[in-house]
């Protein structure tokens, strides 16, 4: 009769942990959707825009341990901007605007069903 509890006992256990495994995988650490920074509409010349992408769990905030990797395509003023630190595969990158000029740049998150374009403008 011990046995049968113990291992009754262990099962449960067991059967309550692999929940709790099964629950933050699905929820926490999973990521759900992506956001974007907001980027101003009108850079000086000179200054630097910062890119991010935010990933966002089951329960609405930042999932530990995960990034969100992305891909930039630049529509139009490729030349107006120089890379100034971070990397697409961490999820966050700097450009530095060097000319005047108009900026489109599509951002294509790894997590995320649709690019989303940011334009601005080089004053």
């Amino acid at each position: 009769m011990k046995l049968k509890m113990t291992l009754l006992a262990l099962f449960f256990i067991l059967a309550g942990a692999g929940l709790v495994a099964f629950l933050l995988h699905g929820y926490v650490f999973s990521i759900y959707e992506v956001t974007l920074n907001e980027v101003p509409k009108v850079v000086i010349s000179g200054d630097t825009v910062e890119i991010t992408v935010i990933p966002v769990n089951g329960l609405g905030f930042r999932p530990p341990l995960r990034t969100a990797p992305f891909r930039m395509e630049f529509r139009q003023g490729e030349g107006l901007t120089a890379p100034a630190g971070g990397s697409t595969s961490e999820g966050s990158v700097k450009l530095k605007c060097l000319k005047p000029g108009r900026v489109e740049v599509l951002v294509i998150p790894e997590h995320a069903l649709k690019p989303t374009m940011i334009e601005f403008e080089i004053k």
